[in-house]
């Protein structure tokens, strides 16, 4: 036995050199692991910055889409409408949120194309437009302004506050922005600019647009020539570069990468002056790039290069960076170790033989035991694995398991219950078991009955001999009813602790030993008692002491107040009372005894009832002494027709004796009291008061005058009350009826003798008419006759004619011409009064237009700039209404013919709420103090030397308007223009001529 045992420890290799062969192989696998893991780090690195990159660059262009997107909507409002004002491009800006949609937007606007000739008219109209704001923007103007034969100026954005410096910007005085209209024209696509510097943006700041052509409503947009002609503008959205992807590419970029977003020109590679600009840069790398990626992307017709790089610093600072290294030195010192230990266990196997034998009986044993006291103990036992897998349970098999074993085997907690807990509970679970540390869980699971079933875990991590980590095991239970029962406590608690503490009521509540067992948050606050007093246990003593000392129960000795308020708790009675607190704060303070000893107290800020009160009676005090001063008789019935109130003199007027003027006397009464003595006539009297009677129970208002038998007259005013009965004043206007009555005699009187004079005015001016426009009439026979001759003779016999007679003769034919004017304006003047009107829609611009074209044909050297309002219109007699358009715009005419620049409008305004038509010049004006005699024949307010005329155009113009039933007046200052406004209100008006009030 000993050779054979010899033998076989002979043909084994040595303890030494079995560990140097495995000390070698295990270098051996590290090398080559350690390669193996250094190629898997390089290529993880590379796929995490080519992921990087594409993120960004997906991040980008969805941006841009929803920008296009945005942009799409703006565009959309202008082709699916004929007109789009200032109010609904607001109106249309607001509802897009722009700062809770897409961070980076600065403004929303619209560029309008405006050709150089009708540029003044369009700054005018931007002006006097209010449809947002009332005042207009009178100070709007073009900047820069650049003589160029089209202008592109912002007329429209938002918000307007923060971007009013663009407002009226000439966008195309920026190169950037020239290139991307005319591109935008012509493509009808989006057009993007190249970086440049908005103007409402700070100093070194820049920004990008993106803009939309818009052409104009149901136009054909085939060709290029199409989409020319019916250009009109373009909308726009105006980008800060520094916020367009900061949120993004917080999200994208990393520490130690780069994002650098160059413009690279015009997509299809035209030159531009501004291609090469920096639109982002993310930041400088603080090492040399190690990775670098290069992308091209078009955005809105311009090309950008996205340069993305990652330094070295960050490639080396990259998790697992180390792991090659690790597992090559933790591979060899594994090795040496595997070595060591198989050098000792050859050594030791015998010894570990016999020690593994007694140790496995022990176990035995040691299982038997525990196997014993598991099915007996109400938990059961449980083993894991180093994952956290179930490997063991003991005590399944009597059935207080939520699942059987065969369910639970190879599966973890968070595998068999994962909606038990967030991804962050589980995760903290499972590092808290990565800590290998004890733990304690509570989590819900569902049982092979669909039942959710709540399992207190508890465990520890398990080693094996060696020390090696070998998982974890403990003990579990059922607790759903536990937790059931804690719940439906925790729920009773909570809402009767919510109901006492979201009541307006203070509650306290004391046990029999007078200590304090609850209260809520109003019981502190109404009786002024810190949180710290206010504590359960806190003895009822403490609190009367602490009210005593602060002066609550008034002066006195302290331990007298406090001995015997403790005195009365002590006999646990009903009792209600009412305290003021030194504050003046009132308290009804209600204490009701509890069954076993103790009481709760209730306590109501009931000050505002008391000062109610208080009030009501000095307000009825007062509400007496009024009425008894009041000249009125006054009384107030009730719901049920019984006297509640009533003055003085209500019983003088009515004469009602005083035993019946008491509170509560039925209506009745006063009614037979009434038609006994004849106040109502003769009749029955039961049958009058049973008629009143019914009137009054309507409870309606009601008021008339009544003759009293002493011959006073009594005006009886009748108001409902809310809820039944009603307030009657009574007033004897006994004096007034007869001052009314003579004062109504007086006014037939009166208006008789008018319609006389006024009729006798009229024959009288119908005949002055009559004569002036015969006289007129006839007149212009002879002055022609004069004005011939003195032209034959000026003709015929200027040579013979010296140098004073010619003069003469010239004066003759002067004043002969003077005076035919004048006899012209005169008849005119007299044809406005006998005209026939005729009610038609007129054109005012129309005509102004056509009056106009005379004037410069008859001084085409004149320069005047016409203002007329487009579409004015309105009903009224079209010879007349020419007839005052042309007295007015021929006196502006006149009295600007000493200005250079001479401007002359015509326009429509809102005056008093009325529609008011002006004409507007800035010639000599004149001094307002003379304003009145403005508008009557032959009256100058100027040198008939310096202005030609007859004094008569403003007088005929005023009886135009007078004969339409409008108004007209004038406002001006010396040598500052004069304004000349009239209302026309149409057919059926009034006659008018007062102007309104300055």
């Amino acid at each position: 036995m000993p050779e054979a045992t010899h033998r076989r420890h002979r043909g084994r290799v040595s303890p030494l050199t079995g560990a140097v062969l495995l000390l070698l192989l295990g270098v051996v696998l590290s090398l080559a692991v350690w390669r193996h893991s250094e190629e898997l780090v390089a290529r993880e690195a590379e796929a995490y910055f080519e992921n990087r990159t594409d993120l960004a660059l997906a991040a980008i262009e969805r941006r841009f889409g929803e920008y296009q997107t945005l942009l799409l909507g703006v565009q959309g409002l202008f082709l699916t409408s004929e007109q789009v004002g200032r109010r609904e491009f607001h109106r249309f800006a607001y509802n897009l949120q722009l700062g809770a949609r897409t961070p980076g937007i600065r403004a929303v606007h619209f560029t309008r194309v405006v050709p150089a000739e009708v540029l003044d008219a369009f700054i005018e109209t931007v002006r006097n437009d209010r449809s947002l704001d009332p005042a207009g923007y009178p100070d709007f103007d073009v900047h820069p302004r650049i003589e160029r034969p089209e202008h592109f100026i912002i007329e429209f954005i938002e918000p307007f506050a923060e971007n009013r410096m663009a407002f009226g910007l000439d966008a195309a005085s920026q190169p950037a922005n020239r290139d991307s209209f005319l591109a935008a024209r012509d493509s009808g696509r989006f057009n993007l600019t190249p970086p440049f510097r908005l103007v409402q943006a700070a100093a070194g700041r820049t920004g990008l647009v993106l803009r939309a052509p818009v052409y104009r409503y149901g136009a054909e947009l085939v060709s290029v020539e199409q989409r020319r002609a019916a250009f009109l503008g373009l909308v726009g959205i105006s980008l800060d570069t520094d916020a367009l992807f900061a949120d993004i590419l917080a999200e994208v970029l990393g520490a130690g990468h780069r994002l650098l977003i160059r413009d690279a020109g015009p997509a299809g590679g035209g030159a531009s002056g501004e291609a090469g600009r920096i639109v982002l840069d993310s930041g400088v790398l603080a090492s040399p790039s190690a990775r670098e990626r290069l992308h091209r992307i078009t955005l809105g017709e311009r090309l950008w290069e996205l340069h993305m790089s990652a330094s070295h610093e960050w490639l080396e600072n990259r998790p697992g960076r180390r792991v090659p290294l690790l597992f090559l030195v933790g591979g060899c010192a594994i090795s040496f170790l595997l070595a060591a230990l198989y050098h000792a266990l050859a050594r030791t196997t015998g010894r570990a033989v016999e020690l593994a034998a007694s140790m496995t009986r022990d176990l035995r044993r040691s299982e038997q035991r525990f196997r014993l006291l598991a099915e007996l103990s109400s938990d059961w036992f449980w083993e894991q694995d180093e994952q956290g897998r179930f490997t063991r349970i003991t005590g399944a098999c009597t059935g207080k398991m939520p699942l059987p074993f065969d369910h639970l085997a190879g599966r973890t907690r968070w595998e068999l219950s994962p909606e038990a807990f967030d991804e962050a509970g589980w995760a903290a679970h499972r590092a808290q078991l990565a800590a290998r540390e004890p733990f304690e869980i509570e989590y819900p699971v569902i049982d092979s009955e669909g039942r959710e079933r709540w399992v207190l875990a508890r465990g520890a991590p398990r080693y094996a001999e060696d020390g090696r980590f070998d998982g974890y095991h403990g003990t579990a239970k059922d607790v759903t009813e536990q937790r059931s029962a804690a719940e439906a406590v925790a729920r009773s608690s909570a809402v009767l602790r919510a109901t006492l503490e979201n009541m307006a009521q203070g509650i306290s509540v004391v046990d029999r030993e007078l200590c304090l067992l609850a209260c809520n948050r109003r019981f502190r606050e109404l009786l002024g008692f810190p949180e710290s007093l206010a504590q359960p246990g806190t003895p009822f003593e403490a609190f009367v002491r602490y009210n005593a000392r602060r002066g609550e129960y008034g002066p006195g000795d302290i331990e007298e107040q406090v001995r015997t308020r403790i005195e009365l708790a002590r006999r646990c009675e009903p009792h209600r009372l009412r305290r003021t607190r030194p504050d003046g704060r009132v308290l009804e303070i209600v204490g009701e005894p509890m069954p076993e000893g103790g009481f709760v107290t209730t306590y109501t800020d009931v000050t505002e009832q008391v000062q109610a009160e208080e009030a009501l009676r000095r307000q009825s005090a007062i509400l007496q002494t009024t009425l008894e001063h009041l000249e009125q008789g006054i009384s107030v019935v009730d719901a049920g027709l019984n006297m509640m109130a009533m003055n003085r003199r209500f019983c003088e007027l009515l004469e009602f004796p005083e035993e019946m003027a008491r509170r509560g006397a039925p209506l009745e009464e006063f009614f037979r009291y009434n038609a006994e003595r004849g106040e109502y006539g003769v009749g029955d009297v039961e049958q009058m008061v049973r008629e009143r009677m019914a009137l009054a129970s309507r409870f309606e208002p009601h008021f008339f005058k009544r003759m009293r038998p002493n011959g006073r007259i009594i005006e009886v005013r009748g108001t409902p009350l809310t809820g039944g009965g009603f307030v009657t004043s009574y007033t004897d206007v006994t004096e007034r009826e007869r001052a009314a009555e003579a004062l109504r005699e007086l006014n037939e009187t009166l208006e008789q003798r008018v319609r006389e004079r006024t009729a006798a005015l009229e024959a009288s001016n119908q005949e002055l008419e009559s004569f002036s426009y015969s006289v007129s009439h006839d007149l212009r026979a002879p002055l022609r006759a004069l004005h011939g001759f003195a032209h034959l003779l000026e003709e015929e016999y200027g040579e013979r004619l010296d140098r004073a007679g010619l003069h003469y003769l010239q004066r003759i034919r002067g004043a002969s011409e003077h005076m035919g004017r004048l006899i012209d304006d005169l008849i005119g003047l007299a044809r406005v009064s006998r005209h026939e009107l005729a009610w038609v829609e007129v054109d005012l611009t129309m005509v102004a237009t056509d009056i106009v074209r005379q004037l410069q044909e008859h001084a085409p050297q004149r320069r005047v700039e016409w203002q007329i309002e487009p579409g004015l219109r309105l009903h009224a007699d079209p010879g007349l209404v020419r007839m005052l358009l042309d007295n007015l715009l021929r006196n502006a005419w006149k009295f600007t013919g000493e200005r250079e620049e001479a401007r002359i409008a015509l326009g429509m305004a809102e005056v008093g709420g009325e529609r008011a038509f002006y004409v507007r010049d800035n010639g000599a004006g004149f001094d307002m103090a003379w304003a009145d005699k403005l508008f009557h024949p032959f009256q100058r307010l100027h040198d008939a030397q310096r202005f030609e005329g007859t004094g008569i155009g403003l007088a005929i113009a005023a009886r135009v308007v007078r004969r339409h039933g409008g108004r007209i007046w004038a406002e001006a200052a010396p040598d500052q223009g004069a304004t000349f406004w009239f209302t026309l209100p149409g057919p059926g008006a009034p006659a008018a001529g007062t102007p309104p009030p300055r």
